[in-house]
């Protein structure tokens, strides 16, 4: 059974509902739309179609709306050649065209601008006078696409992170009942405040992720960590800020500090790249994936692979049978992900015991959640038995998907929590999920954010 859960970007390769349907049948637990690309009206067909999907699957789809904050974008009229050695303007009205003024205020000769995601770089050889004009070298040959971002290489942009289109796309996640936020660029706890303050004014209660993909965050990690629903390794920027050989201890850093604290980690970024052109990975991104499992993941967000590859079915279907292996595998090695140094409440800790109960019994657990603790706490020890949590609130059934692990059952009609377990448990039994002879442990938390009660019986 595959524990690691799956999240895919919707773009170009997949914006078509059989594609969709096809991507969650071969694995797909969650998708991702990514806020600078397209406007609400495609954006609520998306929701629309996951939506339709959802019931047609009887599945529990969370999405993940990504904001895409302060970014800087160049305007060109068309491609753009880049030779290696050449000369190029940069400026507000000419050449390649930066228009925010935000971008020149820090800038010196020698500094490196990064485009398109660091497959062109450009040496600063000039800055004018006013600051609004640069001359550059480019180091690199390539094509340079209109409304690609840009970066001064180690360097932030000044200036308030939020602009007036995620406060449009924050209110479009609330409003449309999207299951996750996404912050991009995250540098400080502040950041995860302000939009967790404007959740609040417009009603909301998506969970929050920090995108860890600037060297500023690194600073400050532990606090947004702890201000954060969850934390994603965005390896892309990060790669465009920090020397790559350092990437690979900078996402063991992050991965362990989300574990250390209960929180959802999620790795991203050219997991499957190969794919976006080749039916099948190279053993390099097999091998990456494996190694995310065993760093303790929740799950893996593929962006580029299926927003716009040309396999985006087929990297699905890699991605679930690696991802399938790696637990499996995983599963005696790692019989319990915990750490002396993990920061744990009394209910954390009655969570870890369940699990231990669990593993001694050969069991199953069977839990009940209101608002989504009882299954955060069972899945961030990632436990290697299987679990079902059920909950009233549909949207709840679709926020824990996305944890290691859990598999949600939505129960609609109210009643007395251990019998509607015990009902579950019978659906489950018929299913064949749970054969005579299975112990099977029900745990509950019957005070508000608690898990406080286990009870176990024999089939």
């Amino acid at each position: 059974m595959r524990r690691t859960k799956i999240i895919a970007t919707i773009g170009p390769s997949s914006e078509n509902k059989k594609i969709l349907k096809q991507m969650v049948k071969r694995g797909v637990d969650a998708f991702r739309i990514n806020f600078a690309h397209g406007d609400h009206k495609k954006f609520t067909k998306y929701v629309n179609w996951i939506r339709k999907i959802e019931k047609e699957l009887d599945k529990h789809i969370p999405i993940i709306g990504d904001i895409q904050t302060k970014v800087i974008r160049i305007k060109l009229s068309g491609e753009l050649e880049i030779r290696k050695g050449a000369r190029y303007i940069i400026s507000r009205d000419r050449g390649i065209i930066v228009e925010e003024p935000t971008f020149y205020k820090n800038i010196h000769i020698g500094d490196y601008i990064l485009l398109d995601d660091g497959l062109i770089e450009m040496k600063v050889d000039n800055v004018n006078i006013n600051k609004t004009e640069i001359t550059v070298t480019s180091l690199v040959n390539g094509t340079l696409k209109p409304n690609k971002k840009i970066i001064v290489k180690g360097k932030s942009t000044s200036g308030n992170l939020l602009t007036e289109k995620d406060l449009k796309d924050i209110k479009f996640i609330i409003e449309n009942q999207l299951e996750y936020i996404a912050i991009s660029m995250v540098r400080q706890k502040k950041d995860i405040v302000k939009v967790r303050k404007i959740i609040e004014e417009l009603g909301g209660d998506p969970w929050v992720i920090s995108k860890i993909e600037h060297p500023e965050a690194l600073k400050s990690l532990e606090e947004i960590t702890q201000a954060s629903d969850g934390l994603l390794v965005a390896r892309g920027d990060l790669g465009q800020h920090i020397e790559l050989e350092k990437i690979p201890v900078i996402q063991r850093k992050i991965i362990s500090l989300g574990s250390r604290y209960g929180k959802i980690t999620i790795l991203a970024t050219q997991l499957l790249e190969s794919m976006m052109h080749n039916e099948t990975p190279t053993r390099a991104e097999v091998t990456d994936i494996f190694n995310a499992v065993e760093e303790g993941v929740d799950a893996i967000m593929l962006t580029g692979e299926t927003a716009v590859g040309k396999y985006p079915i087929e990297t699905i279907s890699w991605a679930a049978k690696i991802l399938e292996y790696a637990d499996s595998y995983l599963e005696e090695k790692r019989p319990l992900h915990y750490k002396e140094d993990f920061i744990e409440s009394l209910y954390d800790k009655f969570a870890r015991g369940v699990i231990y109960i669990a593993n001694l019994l050969e069991g199953r657990i069977v839990g009940y959640t209101k608002g989504g603790n009882t299954a955060r706490r069972l899945s961030r020890y990632k436990p290697n038995i299987p679990i079902w949590i059920t909950t009233h609130e549909k949207k709840v059934a679709r926020k824990i998907n996305i944890l290691y692990g859990i598999n949600p059952i939505h129960e609609e009609e109210p009643g007395d929590i251990m019998k509607i377990l015990r009902k579950v448990k019978k659906r489950l039994f018929e299913k064949g999920e749970l054969p005579k002879g299975t112990i099977v442990i029900y745990v509950v938390g019957m005070r508000k954010e608690t898990t406080d009660v286990m009870r176990f019986e024999k089939i």
